[in-house]
């Protein structure tokens, strides 16, 4: 039997909600692992139950994760979700791992790189400043550095690219009412922040209503409004057609997904400095719900020519409507709606799903 840990820094309690992003991804990918012959992987949370006072050792000391070698004896593999941040303590953890059990496999994975322009108050600047010291020296410990970017090498590292995957049996198709004919539903789903760049999509329904159109274009934004959008709206006058809902889960947002005509990914990812290419989380779940998608950078399982997903320029003018009109209205001509939603969960049933994702770490695990 090949054993192994899934460590986190995230506390039971929030991983049992798997209405959140986290704690969705966490368990698919821990599903994954134990449904691999012969693999058994248990979660492992790190998560500092302490006084917030006595936390700050962590950042000091070489003990804090001490307790947890024991645990981990005798395994084949831990798999970790990226600290943040990357510690003394933590360092010191891998350290003993690779000293006291030297054929155990680490699996360091980082989930969003680059990730130092995302801590923009001063207590996550003070973060960043112990992070880039200790970072630094995981080379000299992880066996394989996980990404999702196009980066071939990170804090002196060589990566070992692999995919964001979802359970997609967990994803339902969105509904369609075809009454609504005369009318375009967009929607855009994130835990809002300024590198998503949905205020260029609010500037670009601005433009669009400067005129009457007898095409009418409505938005749904699901997520805490982190970025101000409900400002932009109000300054425009467009709460008629663009509605905020807040964060929602299971069959409500289900039930805002049914009726859309297409979704939009990320639109300001240059703006954390981040081009190339994107394996965000939600561009899959939009994949597997049959919508097409509009996004301002590469999706990494996305090939060039796929014809349900429209490339708008990867800077910071506003979307230009008019094009989203057309690439929906030429879409779903002829009625094609309900074979063009089969063939896009088609593709994200072999694209998205967590063995198509996990390939490369599977195959290392095995050999373990």
């Amino acid at each position: 039997m090949i054993k192994g840990y899934y460590i986190t820094r995230e506390s039971y309690d929030s991983l049992k909600d798997k209405t959140i992003g986290v704690a969705k991804k966490i368990s698919d990918q821990l599903d994954y692992f134990n449904s691999l012959k012969d693999v058994q992987c248990e979660l492992l949370s790190f998560y500092p139950n302490v006084p917030k006072l006595k936390r700050l050792s962590v950042y000091f000391t070489n003990t804090f994760y001490d307790k947890y070698l024991e645990k981990v004896a005798k395994v084949n593999f831990i798999y970790v979700r990226h600290f943040f941040p990357i510690t003394k303590s933590l360092i010191s953890f891998f350290y003993y791992i690779k000293k006291i059990y030297i054929h155990c496999q680490i699996f360091y994975e980082i989930y969003s790189f680059p990730y130092d322009i995302e801590e923009s108050s001063f207590k996550q600047k003070i973060s960043l400043l112990i992070d880039v010291f200790y970072r630094r020296k995981l080379k000299k410990y992880i066996d394989h550095l996980l990404t999702f970017t196009v980066d071939k090498e990170i804090f002196g590292m060589k990566t070992l690219h692999i995919e964001n995957g979802i359970d997609i049996s967990r994803v339902s198709l969105a509904g369609y009412d075809e009454t609504k004919k005369d009318e375009i539903h967009i929607i855009a789903v994130a835990n809002f922040n300024f590198w998503h760049g949905y205020d260029r999509l609010i500037e670009g329904l601005h433009n669009y209503y400067k005129i009457p159109r007898s095409q009418k274009v409505f938005i749904d934004f699901v997520g805490d409004d982190n970025a101000g959008y409900k400002a932009l709206v109000d300054k425009y006058s467009l709460n008629e057609y663009v509605k905020l809902h807040g964060a929602l889960f299971g069959k409500n947002l289900d039930s805002v997904f049914n009726n859309k005509d297409i979704a939009f990914s990320s639109l300001g990812d240059h703006r954390r400095n981040l081009f190339g290419m994107t394996s965000a989380l939600k561009s899959r779940e939009y994949l597997a719900r049959g919508l097409p998608i509009v996004t301002s950078i590469r999706i990494d399982i996305i090939p060039d020519d796929f014809k349900y997903c429209l490339r708008v320029p990867e800077d910071d003018s506003p979307i230009d409507i008019e094009k989203v009109v057309d690439f929906v209205t030429n879409l779903y001509s002829n009625n094609k709606r309900a074979a063009i939603t089969k063939e896009i969960r088609s593709f994200a049933e072999k694209y998205c799903s967590m063995e198509y994702a996990m390939q490369s770490v599977k195959e290392y695990i095995l050999k373990s």
